[in-house]
């Protein structure tokens, strides 16, 4: 069953491969994603907890609050999702934490996420 960008199967969801989201993140997590030994996948590819955004946030103050993020990030990188990883959370509203605002919404999966880069710009 098909729903905007997401597909049902059963009862978890898969991102669609080819949809478009953000990250905010280190320059020493770009240059992974550029150059490093997982090239080419969130988080190295690892199977570890991955999220994700499609919140667009202009300043690095307004993602650390909205998305309860421990420290500022430094960039904002859009890309797009080449494979289908399976979603643990889809769309979820962030919960406030520690002072901060949270009510972003976020993806979580624990596959691999290979993207293609799209854009980066530093965060002030």
């Amino acid at each position: 069953m098909k729903y905007g960008s997401l597909l049902f199967k059963e009862t978890t969801l898969v991102v669609k491969a080819g949809g478009d989201a953000f990250r905010y993140l280190s320059q020493a997590e770009l240059n992974a994603i550029r150059e490093g030994a997982g090239k080419g996948f969130l988080r190295g590819g690892l199977p570890e907890e991955t999220y994700f955004t499609k919140g667009l946030y202009k300043s690095a103050a307004k993602a650390q609050s909205r998305l309860s993020l421990g420290a500022p990030p430094a960039l904002r990188v859009e890309f797009e999702i080449l494979n289908n990883p399976t979603l643990l959370r889809n769309g979820t509203k962030v919960l406030p934490a520690d002072g901060m605002l949270g009510r972003g919404a976020e993806f979580m999966t624990t596959d691999p996420v290979r993207v293609r880069l799209i854009n980066w710009q530093p965060l002030r």
